[in-house]
This record gives structure tokens, C-alpha cells and sequence, in this order.
């Protein structure tokens, strides 16, 4: 695809040499004012995707929606690096340091801004960015706005008016790595996208092995983990967990195991955020919350210690390993008690149609971990709309291997 010069520019700015493949064809579309669907495996430079119709409009800006502000920091670092005027608010900043970020805005001396959806509904700062060109509005992790999903934000449902209450109303990007086919037009409703061009890229990734293993107990389960962790070694690990109590009880167990070398990132307890951002645990203990706000390229190994929600859920999760291209893998530990803790904390959290789908959804991941012959990597991947060959390397086609 040639590649226009303002998009070569951007792309010295940015200090990328060539994009990757899939890349273009989003930007070009945002860069003509279409609205996009962008759906695409971690590691596949989503970021850039946006970055670069940023500096292409950098006399304008780009509102950036993300769900974790540990991810905002990190974008806004990188991005000033590279000259680019870009900032972000959020609650760690005092009212002060807010004010100076919304003058900013004003002047039209910021060029990208990262806001949490909660941010769009500040009377303050609507006030500010309704006075201001908008270009595009990202939604990163889009899937948020999706009411029986595990990682579902109300705030997100109410971007759609946001956007269409700007005038001129901006360009909209919204992007997540898993998204059904089934679930994309309700996204797109939810979001108020208008004629949404949907640009999708195989989720399929070589270099990451999935396996599952069986057990009986909690404390089968604690066994298991700790047998992945000897058996594998890695350099860098995360631990997922559906529940904030299982969590902070693996992390307590692990630093038993691993002294100094565990970080904790659950619910509101995020002491250990910064030594996490900044590489400094090998052993990562966390909830879903963590999958959307992690950047590590050097994960080898993610293990669940609980079942997830759903296979949408297990899989943005399981997509932390191995950003860097090396080989890695995902552990699935399967335990019965799981499905129960899980529909109940569905029906204590949901109802109506939103609890009939999210149980819907639970049983499928339920029956992906009973299935012992059927690829993992298929089901997987067929779940999310795409078919694929049998990967050869996962737990059942190892076991079929050895018929």
C-alpha cells in the first residue's frame, strides 16, 4: 500500500521505520474521517494506529479514552519523548496541576490527551473541550462498554453522546483485541459510532502456547501454580485471578516462594504499580483490571489461577505473553469450584438480559476447559470469529498427539 507523505512524516516523528502489516489500512480510513472498529491481537501496535493521524493533525487534538491510568502515563512519556505535545489528568494530579493541563487544552497547545471515561462526564472539563476542535476520539479497550463483560465501565456507554455533542463531532477510533462477531453491532450502537468501518486482523499468534491443567481444590490449584512457575522459570510472569481475596492469598503465598520479587495490582490496591510499570517484578499477582494497563514486552508465562468470565476475557489476558515475539505461554488451571464462584458473582452483579448473556458466556469458557481432545487454539479463536488450523502444541493436541 503506498503510503501517503503526511503519514510518512508522522511516521519520522513517531521514529517508526515501516509499519507493520494492517496498519495503513485504519489510518488511511481515520485520516478520510471514517469512523473504524479496529480489531487486533495484543502486540499488534494499536497505539500507533492513532499516534500517527495524532501528529498528522497536530494542530488539532486527539482525545484518548483509556480505562487505566497506569497506561495513560506510559503513552504520555513515550509520546513527549518524541516532541509530541501531549498529557494527560487524571485523580492522581492535584486541582492545580488539572487547571494547567485544561489551559492548555484551551490554547491549543496540546496535541493528544488521555482521559478515563469517567473524565468526559466532568461538567469542568466539558466545558473546556467543547470550546476546542476534537479531530478523534479513541476508545481504547472498547469492549468495556459491553454491560456483561468482566471488565464492563458504565462511563463507557455514555462516550457515544460525548462525541456526538462536539461540533464539529470528532473522527472516532474505537479498538480492543476481542470482539465477536455477535457482540460488534451492539458495540458499535453503544459507542453511537456512524457507519463504522470494521478493520480486523487475525488473533492468531504462533509464539504463544496455550495449556490447561485439571484440578480438584483450591489448594490443587496453589500446587499447580507453583509448579508452573519451577517448571517454566520465566523471567517475567503474571498470575491472574478472577477474585480480589484469591489474589491478594497467591500473592502472600508466592512472596513465601519468591521474597522480593512479587508485585500485587488488585482493585484499588495498587502499591506495587509503579515497580510493575517499571519492570522491576519478575512475579505479577492480578485481577482482569491489569490485562487493559500492562505494557511488558518480556512476559513468558501467564497463568490463571481462576477460570475467567468468559474466552474473550481468558484471551485478552492470555495476550500479555509474549509481546516481544519470543515463545510463551498461557496455563489455564481448571477447577469446578470456579464456575460456581463465578455464576454467583454474575448474579450478584447482573440481571435481565445482561445476566442471561454473561452466563451464556461463562458456560462456554466452562466447557472450553472440560473439551480434552478439540484444539484450544481453535475453540478459542472460533469463539472469537476466526477459524484456524489445529497449533499442534497445545495440551489436548499434545494429547491426541500421543494416541
Amino acid at each position: 500500500m503506498k503510503v501517503r507523505k503526511e503519514v510518512k512524516e508522522a511516521m519520522e516523528v513517531l521514529g517508526i521505520d515501516q509499519c507493520r502489516r494492517g496498519q495503513l489500512k485504519p489510518i488511511g480510513k481515520i485520516l478520510k474521517g471514517k469512523d473504524v472498529l479496529l480489531i487486533a491481537p495484543t502486540g499488534f501496535g494499536k497505539s500507533m494506529v492513532y499516534q500517527i493521524p495524532a501528529v498528522c493533525w497536530a494542530d488539532r487534538l486527539t482525545l484518548v479514552v483509556e480505562p487505566l491510568v497506569a497506561l495513560m502515563h506510559d503513552q504520555v512519556k513515550s509520546l513527549q519523548s518524541r516532541g509530541i505535545r501531549a498529557a494527560y489528568l487524571d485523580s492522581t494530579q492535584s486541582a492545580k496541576e488539572q487547571e494547567k493541563v485544561l489551559h492548555k487544552v484551551r490554547q491549543g497547545s496540546c496535541s493528544v490527551l488521555f482521559v478515563t471515561p469517567e473524565r468526559l462526564e466532568s461538567h469542568v472539563f466539558q466545558k473546556t473541550v467543547r470550546k476546542v476542535d476534537i479531530a478523534l476520539l479513541v476508545v481504547d479497550e472498547c469492549h468495556c462498554v459491553l454491560r456483561w463483560g468482566a471488565s464492563f465501565r458504565p462511563a463507557y456507554q455514555k462516550i457515544g453522546a460525548f462525541a456526538d455533542g462536539c461540533s464539529p463531532r470528532p473522527v472516532m477510533l474505537a479498538m480492543t483485541a476481542t470482539c465477536p462477531p455477535e457482540e460488534r453491532e451492539e458495540l458499535l450502537d453503544a459507542l453511537q459510532m456512524q457507519d463504522a468501518i470494521c478493520v480486523e486482523r487475525s488473533l492468531y499468534r504462533s509464539n504463544l502456547v496455550f495449556l490447561k491443567k485439571r484440578v480438584q481444590s483450591r489448594e490443587g490449584a496453589k500446587q499447580a501454580l507453583l509448579q508452573c512457575l519451577k517448571k517454566y522459570g520465566p523471567q517475567r510472569a503474571l498470575v491472574f485471578c478472577t477474585t480480589i481475596p484469591c489474589a491478594k492469598a497467591a500473592a502472600e503465598e508466592l512472596k513465601k516462594h519468591y521474597p522480593g520479587e512479587v508485585a500485587l495490582y488488585c482493585g484499588k490496591e495498587k502499591r506495587d504499580e509503579d515497580r510493575i510499570l517499571r519492570g522491576e517484578a519478575r512475579i505479577i499477582v492480578a485481577t482482569s483490571a491489569l490485562s487493559m494497563g500492562l505494557d511488558l514486552p518480556d512476559v513468558e508465562l501467564v497463568v490463571h489461577l481462576q477460570m475467567p468470565l468468559s474466552l474473550a476475557d481468558y484471551y485478552q489476558m492470555a495476550g500479555r505473553a509474549g509481546r516481544n515475539g519470543e515463545t510463551a505461554r498461557s496455563v489455564l488451571i481448571c477447577c469446578d469450584a470456579d464456575y460456581r464462584t463465578n455464576r454467583y458473582l454474575l448474579q450478584s452483579t447482573l440481571e435481565g438480559s445482561s445476566l442471561e448473556r454473561a452466563l451464556e458466556l461463562l458456560d462456554e469458557i466452562k466447557n472450553f476447559c472440560d473439551e480434552d481432545r478439540a484444539c484450544m487454539v481453535q475453540s478459542l479463536l472460533g469463539a472469537l470469529g476466526e477459524h484456524v488450523k489445529r497449533c499442534r502444541y497445545c495440551t489436548n493436541c499434545q494429547k491426541e498427539k500421543r494416541k
